[in-house]
Parts: structure tokens; sequence; C-alpha cells
């Protein structure tokens, strides 16, 4: 669910799409609904490819501790994980490390929450309050 919203977004957006998971059968659903291009190992990507990367979307669990290549890491590569808790994943960690800037499953999930109370009550959500409950209870 996670991947293919990303991977909706990612074809909206007009990027180019490259998968890559633990499990390669999975993806081929990916590609045939949004194209792209499936690699069989982080570590194999093409030069051009490390060049053009500009956003990596982990939905592993976070308990599977991914990181990437270290040759993949880059100042201001977006690095987004789709974990909500913990706060700070080893995919975090490392970005964080390596000047990247962080999207966390938190920031994600608070979003999801202000426009599912809009579309429900029909007003404005009260921002704030509902990004200050979700990041308590994310950062525990």
């Amino acid at each position: 669910g996670a991947a293919r919203a990303a991977a909706y977004v990612g074809k909206k957006l007009g990027f180019k799409l490259l998968f890559w998971n633990r499990t390669p059968g999975k993806l081929a659903d990916l590609v045939e609904s949004f194209g792209g291009e499936i690699v069989d190992s982080l570590e194999g990507i093409s030069e051009e490819q490390r060049e053009k990367l500009r956003v990596v979307y982990s939905s592993l669990p976070a308990g599977a501790e991914f990181v990437l290549p270290e040759e993949l890491l880059k100042e201001n590569l977006i690095m987004f994980d789709a974990n909500y808790k913990p706060f700070n994943t080893k995919f975090l960690e490392q970005g964080q490390k390596g000047g990247c800037v962080l999207i966390r499953g938190s920031e994600m999930f608070y979003e999801q929450g202000i426009r599912q109370f809009e579309l429900w009550f029909g007003r404005r959500a009260p921002y704030g309050e509902m990004k200050k409950l979700v990041m308590e209870a994310c950062v525990e």
C-alpha cells in the first residue's frame, strides 16, 4: 500500500522511478502500473542513476534496519521513511549524518489525519494541536 502510493505520487511528479525490494517479484505490478525500472541491487545502480537520484522512499519495517549503500548518500537527498515508530530508524539516522533531507512517517501520518478531519467535518483542522499529539505519540 505505502509503496504503491509513493509510486503513484512519483509518477504524478514526473520522477523516473527505480524500484528495489527484498522480494523482487513484488515489483512487477508497480512497474506495470507506474512505469519505471527494477534494480536487483542498490549497490549496482549506474553512475548516471546515482547522479539523478533525488528521493529515496522506504516502506520497509523499522526492524529490517535498512540503510542505503554509502555511495548513494549525498547532501540534500530526500530520504522518506514511512515508519512513524520508532521516530529515528537506522535509515533516517544514516540520512541525518549524511546531510540529507529527512521526511518521517509521523509527518505523513499527521498530514493524512489533517486531510481526513477536513473531509469528515467540512472545516479546517486544528493543525498545530493534531501535529503536537501525533509527534508526542511517535517520539515516545
